[in-house]
């Protein structure tokens, strides 16, 4: 390379780090962006190698008695497996899955018997040494302050929960599904392994399989780069905090990407050298992605384009060369090599598709329910052609601002405002791309980009919601451009002398790599790990409950007053998803309002009768009305330092008699609909006016309510009272005739004052508006009741 060309590319590289750290100090810098992209596209553009690369010849194959037997061994024990796979997958899922792994381990002995004068590259030592290095660190990182956070008692997502509930399914109830066998094989070998039951036990095996994808990564860039790079690229894989992010996250969407990259290093492998040992475990990979989340089962088809690809320009080799004796007859064992190969490939593939199509039944509309449920988001595709192309444009945009601008908004997969990459990774991909862009015959250039446009575009642009998670497999690709650039940078400094050579490669090496690590070690463990609104939100409702019950949960038998709709019914959709967590420890039933806790039923007569009001409920009036109506009665809150809108107060209550009759001065009657047109369908007496107090129905269906009650002043003084509402459409309010507003203070005399709200309530759990009565700085919400000692009415519901 020649002094003025390197200079250009240094100066080039110099543009491109300060445009990238303009970028961070202000993302909205358009200036900086088009010049980022600018500068990444030059230097893609000046440093893209333009020779064509040919393969070598393959060594012949030698078939002997004994490799042939070992692949007809391979494929009946394949059609053996799909057979019993097929026939009763509840019964065989085990033993037809180990068949195929059989199968897979047979045919590679027998196809690496077949070709011993091609032996497979082997590492050296310091190579070795390196690598084992590389995947300890990236081992380290992602169980570091493992159980702190995200602690075992918080979530990611759903998805979580469906994966603990699927292996606790698989583990203790027998059951075997189709979708994401494995993956849920994996939550059931956690809960098996720790003998616990929570989010931490789960996850470990996801965080193990994050760790051990560095090694196929290392493999797939030691196929096609020097040592030096691979390692390179296998360290930045493995302290990438995008990964870091994943790895402790229990989600079907993560480990089959360890599969992914799997058979892509396979391919790659075989397209580098045309050993064919490793590409029957390619196809059962592959084919294992049929089993798996939506966004993995078009590996397949790229498996089988990559195949095409080779199988292609072979075939375009030998047409160009078959009048030439010497270099025909090696163009045509190239062929014959990549025919067989596309063969190895489509058998376990196929074996792996077949047992699926049993299971589906014909009904092959759910296996691309997710793809559907897309899709029909209306609003999203339009069919106004100007405003969808403006639609896919700000998405479009949106997308490349993930890697050096903003990236992913989830609370509980990212640092808020945080990019997904790191500055120098970022520049390395973002050059490294339009490098292959330029150069789309090296190093299967070409079909590395269309797969990572792909799934960029599959998973984000084309769908209704931006969801990063979707990308978790076009990470691979980030390091896979970076260290294409790294490759033709390194020729910058090429004409140097050796030792100046290795001195600044050395240095720069230490530099970047104490810089990358250094940078994504901060973006998890601080500004991931303790940002206050990340902390809160891997806290729910459910997850505080849960930490509870199996903490102070055993011999209870609890009434819940919550927003957790149905937490006590086996039957509902999303508690379902938690049983596999409280099933053993909890039980207990859903008050659907504060009259449920009148004369609660225990079913258990040994039980202790335990009320747990959550928020936004009225925790401390509950609390109190409890025990003036249960003396005895014990109360305490429990905090969620992290989430304080989620925590709850508990109270074991000393009896289920009441001590007397509740009676009450506050009339609440409640309508259907927008008016109070007819009789109202509920009307009854309440202790407060609080969310509490709101019917159940009014949960599931609008409702107006209208509550007027009185209270009491011993002597003239000054009363403030503050309303609050939550999910109210419209508000009136009256004290003594005159409107009362939202914060409200008046001069009372002595005597007796009456109160009227009358609200439309939204359908939501929780609706309602709440009266508190405000001296001295503090609320306290208004009672209108009082316990008589003889037993009498109730204050249950009478119409």
């Amino acid at each position: 390379m020649s002094g003025t060309r390197r200079a250009t590319v240094l100066l080039g590289c110099l543009v491109l780090l300060a445009a990238q750290a303009r970028i961070r100090l202000d993302p909205e810098d358009l200036r900086a962006t088009l010049l980022f992209v600018a500068a990444a596209s030059f230097l893609g553009w000046i440093l893209a190698p333009r020779t064509e690369e040919i393969p070598p010849e393959p060594a012949p194959l030698r078939w002997g008695r004994g490799s042939v037997a070992l692949l007809v061994l391979a494929l009946g024990t394949l059609c053996l497996g799909t057979f019993l796979l097929s026939r009763d997958w509840n019964r065989w899922c085990f033993t037809g899955w180990g068949l195929f792994l059989a199968s897979c381990t047979l045919a590679s002995a027998g196809l690496r018997a077949a070709e011993p004068t091609a032996p497979a590259p082997k590492l050296s030592r310091a190579e070795g040494f390196a690598l084992l290095a590389i995947f300890l660190l990236g081992l380290f990182l992602r169980f570091h302050r493992y159980a702190e956070f995200p602690d075992p008692w918080t979530t990611h997502a759903i998805e979580e929960q469906q994966t603990g509930y699927g292996g606790y399914r698989m583990l203790f109830h027998g059951a075997r599904p189709w979708e994401f066998f494995l993956d849920q094989g994996l939550a059931a070998l956690g809960l098996w392994v720790t003998g616990e039951r929570n989010f931490l036990a789960i996850r470990i095996p996801f965080t193990i399989a994050s760790a051990l994808t560095v090694v196929p990564v290392f493999f797939l860039l030691r196929s096609l780069f020097r040592p030096g790079l691979a390692l390179a690229g296998a360290f930045l894989y493995a302290v990438s905090s995008w990964n870091l992010l994943y790895a402790r996250c229990a989600h079907n969407i993560f480990f089959p990407n360890l599969l992914v990259v799997g058979a892509l290093a396979l391919l790659v492998h075989f397209g580098r050298t045309r050993r064919l040992a490793g590409l029957p475990w390619a196809g059962l990979f592959s084919g294992y992605t049929l089993y798996g989340y939506a966004g993995y089962r078009g590996t397949s088809l790229f498996v089988l384009l990559f195949l095409s690809g080779v199988l292609l320009a072979d075939l375009r080799r030998w047409r160009r060369t078959s009048f030439l004796p010497l270099r025909g007859a090696r163009s045509r064992a190239r062929l014959g090599r990549s025919f067989l190969g596309l063969l190895l490939v489509l058998l376990p593939l196929a074996a792996s598709a077949v047992p699926l199509s049993f299971r589906l039944g014909g009904s092959y509309g759910y296996y691309f329910e997710a793809a559907r449920r897309s899709l029909a988001n209306r609003s999203y595709y339009t069919s106004d052609p100007a405003e969808f192309l403006r639609q896919r444009a700000e998405r479009i945009r949106q997308v490349a601002r993930i890697f050096s601008h903003h990236g992913d908004e989830s609370l509980t997969f990212n640092a808020p405002g945080e990019p997904m990459l790191d500055p120098l990774l970022a520049c390395l991909f973002t050059a490294g791309f339009f490098l292959a862009v330029f150069s789309p015959r090296v190093r299967y250039h070409a079909f590395f980009v269309f797969v990572f446009l792909v799934l960029l575009a599959g998973g984000t642009v084309f769908v209704q919601n931006l969801d990063v998670r979707r990308l978790q497999g076009v990470t691979v690709f980030v390091v896979f451009f970076a260290v294409t650039f790294l490759a033709e940078l390194g020729r910058v400094v090429g004409g140097l002398g050796p030792r100046v050579r290795r001195a600044i490669l050395a240095a720069l090496g230490f530099l970047a790599a104490a810089f990358a690590l250094g940078w994504n070690f901060d973006v998890y463990f601080r500004k991931f790990a303790q940002d206050p609104r990340v902390r809160e939100a891997f806290k729910n409702q459910y997850t505080t409950l849960i930490r509870w019950g199996r903490s102070h949960g055993a011999g209870r038998e609890v009434f819940l007053l919550s927003l957790v709709d149905r937490f006590f019914d086996p039957t509902y959709y999303y508690r379902s998803h938690y049983s596999w967590l409280v099933d053993d420890v909890l039980r207990g039933h859903d008050a659907r309002d504060v009259h449920d806790l009148f004369r609660p039923r225990v079913s258990d007569p040994g039980a202790r009768p335990t009320v747990i009001v959550q928020r936004p409920y009225e925790e401390e009036a509950v609390a109190e009305l409890l025990r003036a109506l249960y003396p005895g009665t014990r109360c305490e809150p429990v905090l969620e330092p992290d989430n304080p809108y989620v925590a709850f107060t508990v109270c074991e209550l000393a009896t289920t008699t009441p001590s007397g009759a509740l009676v009450s001065t506050l009339r609440g009657r409640y309508w259907t609909g927008t008016y109070p047109a007819g009789e109202p369908f509920l009307e009854r007496t309440e202790p407060f006016l609080g969310y509490a107090v709101v019917p159940h129905r009014c949960g599931e269906a609008t409702c107006f309510a209208a509550w007027e009650g009185e209270f009491e002043v011993a002597e003239r003084e000054v009363v403030g009272l503050r309303l609050e509402t939550r999910n109210v459409l419209r508000l009136e309010a009256t004290l003594d005739g005159t409107p009362l507003g939202h914060e409200d203070r008046r001069v009372l005399d002595p005597g007796r004052h009456v109160v009227t709200v009358r609200a439309l309530l939204r359908a939501e759990r929780g609706s309602g508006v709440r009266l508190l009565r405000t001296a001295g700085g503090e609320s306290r919400v208004l009672p209108f009741y009082r316990i008589l000692p003889p037993a009498g009415e109730t204050g249950e519901e009478n119409s």
